[in-house]
């Protein structure tokens, strides 16, 4: 069995689901952390398989996340960081295999310079 995961738009959606809408297949869990009331956020349903479902609401259950929306979040975060360290990773390489550093000359700084103020590529 395949279970829908639905998180509701903090500004759309104000009251929980009747309990006639609620039923195992479903759970709605509204954005509640702060900083999300400032973002503008939006439905998105996910398919789960039931042994991921479980696991989800394991994580939950363990008090670590208020709800699934919490943790799904999290892991987004999570995932977002590990691409921005693949990313840098992915320079440092770059520059280790672009050959030996060079001295910086004037030419440079003044490039550099120009960059910053707008004026420059």
């Amino acid at each position: 069995m395949v279970a829908i995961i639905a998180w509701h738009s903090v500004d759309t959606v104000l009251a929980p689901a009747a309990p006639a809408e609620r039923n195992s297949r479903y759970v709605d869990n509204s954005c509640q952390l702060a900083h999300d009331g400032v973002m503008s956020t939006g439905t998105m349903n996910i398919a789960l398989p039931d042994v991921l479902r479980a696991f989800v609401a394991q994580r939950v259950e363990s008090g670590e996340y208020g709800n699934t929306s919490e943790y799904v979040r999290d892991l987004i975060r999570k995932d977002q960081r590990e691409q921005r360290v693949l990313r840098l990773r992915a320079l440092v390489e770059d520059g280790l295999a672009s050959g030996p550093a060079t001295a910086d000359t004037r030419e440079d700084w003044a490039e550099l310079r120009a960059i910053a103020d707008g004026r420059g590529k």
